[in-house]
């Protein structure tokens, strides 16, 4: 007790607890909304008030609280399977400072605002296990071999690089101020599982501008773009080119590519440097190296992705001194693709970053303010469509692909596949890098990776099961470097903390797609809203809820809901949807699987409508996949499918020509 009072008075004299480490590094600008009023409405929310009979919390100074108990069994109760945060000698160990920051004098638990309200749900996100990745970082770059890539460049080996870099019209001199290398990788052939090709790469670096060291190294294949990723696995996160920049610049350019850095230092003379993610993500290890810099010019590429990114990540940096860079009118109708392009074409790039613009307020736009962004989608509207779902090419053409800030509906009879069905969805996004969060309620998360691990290898024999050792494991790396993200859930889980999770997830992580599965289960552990009115009035406030956070976070959200208990020979329609009309309203899109019907009695003929009992080329029945409601395309089709049991997949057969239908 001595010990930890000493340890509170130390900290009563500052303005908070400079020692802990952030945990998810929040920037200046978040910091500064998060204070005493906004800490204290949080714990109320969560514990009720201060002056309760029997409170669970207490103020303990003028710039932090106590709280009864650890939020987290899972890390607070460290006694075995037992969890003995209610003994008198666990309680009011807790600290939370008017910053968010907070520490547990019991497990040793701290880390930023955004870190305890995550601990506070019980939900955790992952991607990988702490051991593996913690032995990853142990192992670090191998400086040698970083040296090598940086001198393999000018050597004989390194003429396709050379020549890459060439027809892009950039210099030598710039690239090597860079440390631009060459390497040979090997990477996975995109059809075939156990087929590995040597590629020839041009790599990137991640140099520490304190020790001048490399940290670590991006490669990519001079002929195939998608054969990309990042050495050694595991490692921190880094911007290619922070060791050029002068230690007293205060303004940089961020591109979306590693080649566009290069072209706008040499065309400008600006310190220019690299996202590590392109436009998916902006991890918050990053935001912290950019936080000396007063003003960021964002270049992204001149397309929906890059526009989406650009206010993305503005908002993460700070709306206050961010630039966004647009082509400017002088540069035509048909403008470059992004900043290497531009050089290529000789145009000046300082008059497009001299022409940037602060972004739009968030709340507050004129006609003036959305005009270049009306006319780009206008004059591109193929660059407005969502994400390609490329394993479902017809309902892609449907849909118009998966796009952000919409909010989707997958419905279908028990035992028809909805789960397999959004597991490979999730697959075709994160195969393009577009980060996706899972939070699966009904089945264990080591059984989904399985399916989706199937589904990722696209391949019939050998089963996974019957693979080589080394296939498999290098499958497992392959699959593990994608952008794919699982909820653990601990015990019951309220909706506010799936929100919580969500919402963690996006900012750390980038995410831009979630798959719920299913709504079913949230309603059963919502007791807050038991009191409220009946199951029907508690599902409308989850669908509202999820639809605000599809909104606000410009994040899509895809919900597996049961359909009614129905006569199950009859088609699933849009007023098939378990529960009220809400949830209907309130979805874009909305997506229904249909099972094989039952074959019709004699006496009963068939319906038109009815699906045919028929067989695919595996002597499977044939579904069908119905779009019932499309805001943003507005055509509804259906489109047959039949499924593969070995790798876990849907494939089309035929696709139903589109048909108009109305928003409502």
């Amino acid at each position: 007790m001595r010990r930890r009072a000493a340890f509170l008075r130390r900290w009563r004299t500052t303005t908070g607890p400079p020692e802990l480490p952030p945990g998810s590094y929040l920037p200046q600008h978040v910091r500064s909304q998060i204070n005493r009023k906004t800490v204290e409405a949080y714990i109320v929310q969560r514990l009720g008030p201060a002056s309760a009979p029997r409170p669970l919390w207490r103020r303990a100074g003028d710039d932090l609280l106590e709280v009864k108990e650890c939020p987290s069994a899972t890390f607070c109760a460290i006694d075995g399977k037992f969890d003995r945060r209610a003994a008198p000698g666990n309680q009011w160990k807790l600290t939370i400072w008017d910053s968010g920051s907070f520490f547990c004098h019991r497990c040793r638990g701290k880390g930023s605002w955004l870190d305890l309200k995550l601990k506070w749900t019980g939900v955790t996100v992952a991607k990988k296990t702490a051991a593996r990745e913690a032995l990853v970082e142990e192992e670090g770059m191998d400086q040698s071999t970083a040296t090598r890539y940086v001198a393999a460049l000018m050597e004989p080996e390194g003429e396709g690089a050379r020549k890459m870099l060439e027809e892009r019209g950039l210099r030598l001199e710039v690239a090597a101020e860079y440390g631009v290398g060459f390497a040979r990788a090997v990477f996975r052939d995109d059809d075939d599982v156990t087929t590995y090709r040597k590629h020839e790469c041009v790599t990137f670096p991640w140099v520490d501008p304190k020790t001048n060291a490399t940290t670590r190294v991006k490669l990519r294949s001079l002929s195939e773009k998608r054969c990309m990723r990042l050495e050694p696995k595991g490692g921190g996160w880094g911007l290619f080119g922070r060791h050029v920049v002068p230690p007293d610049a205060t303004e940089i350019v961020l591109t979306e590519g590693e080649f566009d850095a290069l072209a706008v230092r040499q065309a400008t003379g600006r310190p220019a440097l690299s996202l590590p993610n392109g436009a998916a993500s902006l991890p918050p290890q990053v935001l912290a190296l950019l936080e000396p810099f007063s003003k960021v010019y964002l270049w992204m590429d001149n397309d929906a992705a890059g526009d989406a990114g650009a206010r993305k990540f503005a908002e993460k940096l700070g709306l206050h001194r961010c630039r966004l860079v647009r082509p400017p009118a002088s540069w035509g109708n048909d403008p470059p693709k992004d900043a290497n392009d531009a050089l290529e074409r000789g145009l000046r790039l300082d008059d497009a970053i001299d022409e940037a613009a602060p972004p739009a307020h968030e709340h507050l736009a004129r006609f003036a303010d959305l005009r270049e962004d009306v006319l780009h989608e206008l004059r591109n509207p193929d660059l407005y469509k969502g994400v390609e779902l490329a394993s479902l090419p017809g309902l892609t053409k449907l849909l118009l692909g998966a796009r952000t800030g919409e909010f989707t509906l997958l419905s279908g009879p028990t035992g028809s596949g909805k789960t397999t069905l959004a597991a490979q969805l999730a697959v075709d996004l994160v195969k393009q890098n577009t980060p996706a969060l899972w939070g699966s309620f009904e089945i264990r998360n080591t059984h989904l990776a399985i399916k989706m691990l199937k589904q990722f290898a696209r391949r019939q024999d050998p089963e996974l099961t019957q693979m080589r050792p080394d296939h498999l494991y290098r499958l497992c790396d392959d699959f593990e470097r994608l952008p794919l993200y699982f909820m653990r859930f601990h015990g019951a889980t309220l909706v506010d903390d799936i929100i919580d999770a969500m919402t963690y997830a996006k900012y750390v992580y980038d995410v831009e797609h979630v798959i719920l599965d299913t709504l079913q289960f949230m309603l059963a552990h919502d007791p807050s809203r038991a009191a409220v009115g009946s199951r029907f009035d508690t599902q409308d406030h989850v669908v509202a809820k999820f639809r605000h956070f599809a909104t606000s976070q410009n994040v899509h959200v895809l919900l597996v809901v049961h359909p009614r208990k129905e006569d199950p020979a009859a088609p699933l329609t849009i007023m098939s949807i378990y529960g009220g009309a809400k949830a209907i309203q309130e979805a874009d899109n909305v997506l229904l699987l249909q099972a094989p019907s039952p074959k019709p009695a004699a006496d009963k003929p068939a319906t038109s409508s009815s699906l045919p009992t028929a067989a695919s080329a595996n002597n499977k029945p044939i579904k069908a996949l119905d779009l019932v409601k499309n805001r943003f395309g507005g055509k509804t089709g259906s489109i047959k499918l039949a499924f593969e049991d070995k790798r876990q997949r849907f494939f089309e057969l035929a696709t139903r020509p589109p048909t108009s239908a109305s928003s409502s």
